[in-house]
């Protein structure tokens, strides 16, 4: 009985041990997580500190300096080429690459020595077709005038028939004199008509000759057309490049000499 009460009372004093044991391990094991969230006490940061550079402010004009990169291009470019065959007599003092010249500057003469003598012709010629169309017209006057004359004279015939006509039918004229008036208005009549055929002859050939003279003129003014064409000028101020002609070269009908840019 006795053995069996200090027994009990043992395991109770052994339990209270293990339940004080075990309290306190889950004390420490609280103890070491709340310590490890515990952060180390924060400090408040120093204000930072600029340093800058200060200046008046002052109203200016600036022009930026912009460096880019592309192709130039003409606006306007033209091919001088040589419109007539011939030797060079004359080049300008500019007429080089890289050469400036200006609007309406002589820039190369081809050798008009035969075209101005092809413009005499011409000129020649121009003076016979107005000569000729003003003999046709004085030959076209003189045939009218003929003609009038003529036609006059048929009149006159016609006159005499009808009084030669009267005269016979009173039994004073005769049947020859009759026929004598008849033919003599009928070869007057003959000679009208010749004189109109020449009329119109030479109104044909006064015709012509004025289209011989228009022919003429046109001529007149095709040579003078070529021999301005010797002469180049520049249509507009520029810069010249691509230059082959040099001066005394013979140079050919569309040949290129330079570039106008």
């Amino acid at each position: 009985m006795g053995s069996l009460v200090r027994a009990g009372i043992g395991l109770a004093i052994g339990g209270a041990a293990i339940a004080l044991v075990l309290a306190a391990g889950g004390i420490t094991y609280r103890a070491w997580q709340a310590g490890e969230g515990v952060s180390a006490p924060t400090r408040t940061p120093r204000e930072r500190a600029y340093v800058v550079e200060t200046a008046t402010l002052e109203a200016v004009t600036v022009t930026p300096i912009v460096t880019s990169y592309g192709r130039l291009e003409s606006g306007r470019t033209l091919e001088l080429r040589a419109v007539l065959a011939g030797p060079l007599v004359e080049l300008s003092e500019a007429f080089r690459d890289g050469g400036a010249v200006a609007d309406g500057e002589t820039l190369y003469r081809i050798d008009p020595s035969k075209l101005e003598t092809a413009l005499a012709l011409a000129e020649t010629d121009v003076a016979e077709a107005e000569a000729a169309l003003a003999e046709t017209h004085a030959a076209l006057n003189l045939a009218r005038l003929e003609a009038d004359a003529a036609r006059q004279q048929l009149d006159l015939r016609d006159q005499a028939l009808a009084r030669q006509t009267g005269l016979r039918d009173r039994g004073v004229a005769t049947e020859a004199d009759l026929e004598a008036a008849t033919l003599a208005r009928a070869a007057a009549n003959q000679t009208l008509i010749n004189r109109q055929q020449v009329v119109a002859g030479d109104e044909a050939r006064v015709a012509q000759a004025e289209i011989t003279l228009r022919r003429r003129e046109i001529a007149l003014v095709e040579a003078r057309r070529t021999l301005d064409e010797t002469s180049v000028t520049a249509p507009f101020a520029g810069v010249l490049a691509d230059v082959t002609a040099v001066p005394g070269g013979l140079v050919s009908s569309g040949e290129q000499l330079a570039v106008l840019i």
